[in-house]
């Protein structure tokens, strides 16, 4: 199972848009069992993936993340699966290979002194998901420290500005702080892609081609364009990719997953694996 943090210490750049839709394009064109596990409070991926979830209702979970960590449940209790929209309104919704571990609010105020506890319950069920996605909180938190800890792996997305750049050199700061105290030696950043750009706008254009030429390899070739269309699949609980399957956004989306695989690819074989 290939462990990815959607994460930047900046807010505000579409963590949970992303988190959300590349598991998606992993399950709908990858052919991936995914699991999304929700570490931010607000509990937005957990919202989104949960709404049309027939046996599941999202303001009454029996239980959540923090439940598990706090040892009442073991992981497997806490997981969900996601269900996108019938073809017709009279159908009902139709179950997807797209899981999530929702959350709430609790675990702000959660008090974790194993800073390895999340990672030690994944191992659980290490076998049973290709990948799985921690939508991590904006900030370095307690859950983004355990977050990071049980990942292989970083993507950081930015918006086509300086400040979302900023976040970016601070993880590059906080993963070499997580290696160099042994709580996870083997994580590595995939890089950062640019989210929300606008491609019509010269300033979005210019900011593109600099980040480019200032982090080279580090950034990716895929981008994700703004739109409405990710606001209107929000509206309706669905991916954009099941929700407008022939919209230049899923093509972004897909373009992005496939060339996510093919960095997580490359780096195992650097290593051996």
């Amino acid at each position: 199972m290939d462990k990815i943090a959607i994460f930047n210490q900046k807010g505000g750049v579409g963590k949970t848009t992303i988190s959300v839709n590349i598991a998606a394009c992993f399950t709908k064109f990858n052919n991936k069992k995914v699991l999304v596990v929700d570490c931010d409070a607000q509990s937005n991926s957990s919202s989104y993936l949960l709404s049309l979830n027939p046996n599941c209702d999202e303001n009454d979970m029996d239980c959540s993340l923090v439940d598990c960590l706090n040892g009442l449940v073991p992981i497997e209790d806490v997981i969900k699966q996601t269900f996108i929209l019938g073809k017709t309104e009279n159908d009902p919704p139709v179950p997807i290979n797209l899981f999530i571990a929702p959350t709430d609010s609790r675990v702000d105020s959660m008090e974790i002194e194993d800073i390895l506890i999340l990672k030690n319950k994944l191992a659980e069920i290490e076998d049973e998901y290709d990948v799985l996605i921690f939508d991590c909180p904006p900030q370095r938190t307690q859950m983004t420290l355990l977050a990071l800890c049980a990942s292989d792996y970083v993507l950081v997305p930015v918006l086509p500005d300086s400040d979302s750049i900023k976040g970016y050199g601070m993880l590059i700061d906080l993963v070499n702080e997580l290696k160099k105290s042994g709580y996870n030696e083997t994580l590595q950043i995939l890089g950062l892609f640019l989210n929300a750009v606008k491609r019509r706008d010269s300033i979005d254009t210019y900011f593109l081609n600099s980040v480019g030429e200032e982090f080279g390899h580090a950034v990716f070739s895929s981008s994700i364009r703004n739109s409405t269309i990710i606001r209107q699949a929000r509206m309706f609980s669905e991916p954009v990719c099941y929700f407008k399957p022939s919209h230049p956004v899923t093509d972004d989306m897909r373009k992005l997953s496939k060339e996510i695989l093919t960095r997580i690819n490359s780096l195992k074989r650097k290593v051996g694996k």
